[in-house]
């Protein structure tokens, strides 16, 4: 066993770097509890020798405490090169003095023993300046290709603004917008039964799920929105006029749905996707829809002539009796009336209100305006009672 272990430690490859700071970190942890190090553990552990362990542990001690040296070092300079009245430091500067790379210097640098202290653009300042956007911008670029492996912690104190600040405003550099392989790979992942949070493992360019969510649906509506748009306009007019028959004939005794699955079988070249946005905009434009003008003057008089009984004003008027009713209750067959207020309306207005009437109902009842106008004169006329 003991020639197992020197054989490992002597060979050319060594423990890897992972290897060695686990040793380090566990031993420095058991000499947190102990005032000596069980090397004896470490060694049956790892499979090396005592003294392999050792000088392990000691080359990382002096590595500490050159890094502690190199860091107060940074420390300084930076602090000498701090520009306090744009609260920003030439770090090009300090790693050229240094003749330390820029990226190395930020990773040294010792905010906590600093008097250099991160502030925040937008609360301070309400928000980022164009030049503080293009330094980042350019930081970023020069350094990172995505978002996923930019450290957050560097380019704050490059930027001197608080950490999450920085990568919320350096995250929208990146292009992160979703693409036709992603959109695709997204698809697969949530065929697979993969959750959201998982997926996002894959794409960390966002900063959480929730956007490759939202992203991943914005694009799913964008394509089949292409796909309708292209498909819409080859439909034929006889596609058209067969659908709106259908629609016409059997839009009184069935459901929406069922409708669909009706035109369905009728035009099985067509899915249900190209059908239901026709067949939606056409119900509702006879169940729902606005009428002109001079069909609402119609309904007025029938409605005053019948009272609401719907069946028999939408065979006058040659409707649906829903659409009817939906237009009596939206609008009470207000005929477009934008004239002046006459002193009869508003003393039957007055009246109304004294009675308790409420705006819509008190155009149901005048038929001279729609129930807004009511809405906004009763509020005159209340005001002008007290």
């Amino acid at each position: 066993m003991l020639a197992r272990r020197i054989t490992w430690f002597h060979s050319p490859a060594g423990p890897s770097a992972d290897i060695q700071k686990a040793i380090v970190d566990e031993a420095r942890l058991l000499g947190q509890h102990d005032k000596t190090i069980p090397w004896y553990r470490l060694a049956s552990k790892y499979c090396l020798s005592i003294d392999a362990l050792q000088t392990i542990f000691n080359q990382a001690e002096v590595d500490a405490q050159r890094r502690q040296q190199q860091s107060a070092l940074v420390t300084k300079t930076a602090e000498r090169h701090f520009d306090s009245v744009l609260c920003q430091c030439n770090w090009k500067a300090v790693a050229s003095e240094l003749d330390i790379p820029l990226i190395e210097c930020l990773d040294l640098f010792d905010a906590s023993n600093s008097t250099i202290q991160p502030r925040s653009l937008i609360e301070s300042y309400g928000g980022w300046s164009t030049t503080e956007m293009a330094r980042l911008k350019q930081f970023l670029a020069d350094n990172y290709t995505a978002g996923s492996t930019v450290d957050w912690k560097l380019a704050g104190a490059y930027m001197n603004v608080d950490v999450l600040e920085c990568q919320r405003v350096g995250l929208g550099t990146f292009n992160d917008t979703l693409n036709n392989v992603a959109y695709r790979r997204i698809c697969e992942f949530r065929e697979a039964k993969l959750s959201w949070k998982n997926v996002h493992q894959h794409f960390l360019q966002y900063p959480n799920f929730t956007q490759v969510r939202s992203r991943w649906h914005w694009f799913k509506a964008k394509q089949e929105g292409k796909t309708n748009g292209r498909i819409a306009a080859e439909w034929t007019d006889s596609e058209r006029e067969l659908m709106k028959d259908l629609i016409d004939r059997h839009v009184q005794s069935t459901t929406r749905s069922e409708l669909v699955s009706i035109i369905q079988r009728e035009l099985p070249t067509r899915s249900l996707s190209d059908i239901k946005p026709f067949t939606r905009q056409h119900v509702y434009e006879l169940t729902a829809g606005c009428m002109r003008v001079d069909q609402r003057t119609r309904l007025r008089e029938l409605v005053a002539e019948y009272g609401e009984d719907w069946n028999r004003i939408g065979k006058a008027l040659d409707v649906l009796p829903s659409k009817a009713q939906h237009n009596w209750i939206k609008c009470g067959g207000y005929a477009g009336n934008h004239s002046a207020w006459s002193l009869e309306e508003i003393r039957q207005l007055q009246r109304l209100i004294d009675s308790g009437v409420k705006a819509k109902e008190a155009a149901k009842l005048l038929g001279t305006r729609s129930h807004w106008a009511y809405k906004e004169k009763t509020k005159v006329v209340k005001s002008l009672g007290k």
